[in-house]
């Protein structure tokens, strides 16, 4: 049996969890880790005024050059639009703003809502309009975590296996223990649990409604927004969780899923993505392609 060290703690106000196969490694991989989602933050934070989004949206401008870690965060933001037909989009941060705060700058009038086709990155540089309000904070962390599977293999050896949890996204080595990863999909206690075993690299995403919800008058609402209303969705679903070969896949497709409502079972089997929903009752559901056996179950 593959012996593992653990380490967790609180940032971007969710929980982190960082296992390793190698416990002699685990204080460089958290070190690594922490160091990737500095980085991140600091390039897209809509929290944050300093960060490199944050200042391009202040800025007015139409377009610039930006970091390799920026171009990496907005090339997977609009790599989950186009997988998903627009249902992520990044260019909601305006409205999230209203919802959360701080606000991001008062952005140019425009004769119609920005949406994520009309941004585009090219060697390097951004191009958007003018006072455009991003929100990578689902993506961002699912990139993150991709970031951090990719940053201690380079560093620490192909040997050297991990699984990085950053909220419900999750992702993985190729290199694991015996069996695979085992984890629990359950979102909060009292909520139906199973447990499966990523292999391979793969990676689980979990996006709920449950979490993050704000008080708009007399009617509280969750922080996923429809990028067709503008609106906070409404959806069935309690959770919605989705396995892929990349952490920004996983993410992007229950993320979309919530969006989608009942619509959504029917889109993700369609895909072949393995998928479990839990709905407002408790009740789950699954695409086919999610795995029948409860005890160790490969995804």
């Amino acid at each position: 049996m593959t012996a593992t060290a653990t380490a967790r703690w609180r940032a971007w106000s969710t929980d982190v969890e960082l296992t390793v196969t190698a416990p002699a490694l685990l204080d460089e991989a958290t070190r690594l880790c922490v160091e990737v989602m500095a980085s991140v933050d600091a390039a897209c934070s809509r929290y944050r005024p300093d960060s490199e989004l944050s200042l391009f949206t202040r800025s007015g401008a139409s377009s610039t050059r930006v970091s390799p870690q920026l171009a990496e965060l907005l090339g997977d933001a609009l790599a989950a639009a186009e997988l998903t037909d627009g249902l992520v989009d990044p260019t909601l941060g305006h409205q999230l703003s209203r919802l959360d705060g701080p606000p991001l700058g008062v952005p140019t009038s425009l004769s119609r809502p920005v949406r994520w086709a009309d941004v585009t990155l090219e060697d390097g540089v951004l191009t958007a309009p003018p006072g455009t309000g991003f929100d990578l904070g689902a993506i961002g962390k699912a990139s993150a975590c991709e970031q951090v599977v990719r940053a201690i293999t380079r560093t620490l050896g192909p040997d050297a296996g991990a699984l990085v949890g950053i909220g419900g996204d999750l992702a993985s080595t190729v290199e694991h223990p015996d069996g695979g990863w085992q984890v629990s999909v359950q979102d909060r206690a009292g909520d139906p649990a199973e447990r499966v075993a990523l292999t391979a690299g793969a990676a689980i995403a979990t996006s709920s409604t449950q979490h993050r919800r704000h008080r708009v008058g007399a009617e509280l609402v969750n922080h996923i927004l429809d990028p067709r209303s503008l609106q906070p969705v409404q959806s069935p679903w309690r959770t919605v969780t989705c396995a892929a070969v990349s952490c920004v896949e996983a993410n992007a497709y229950s993320t979309a899923a919530v969006i989608l409502g009942h619509e959504a079972l029917p889109w993700l089997a369609a895909r072949d993505v393995p998928a479990r929903f839990v709905d407002q009752q408790y009740t789950v559901s699954t695409t086919g392609a999610w795995p029948t056996h409860k005890e160790a179950a490969r995804v």
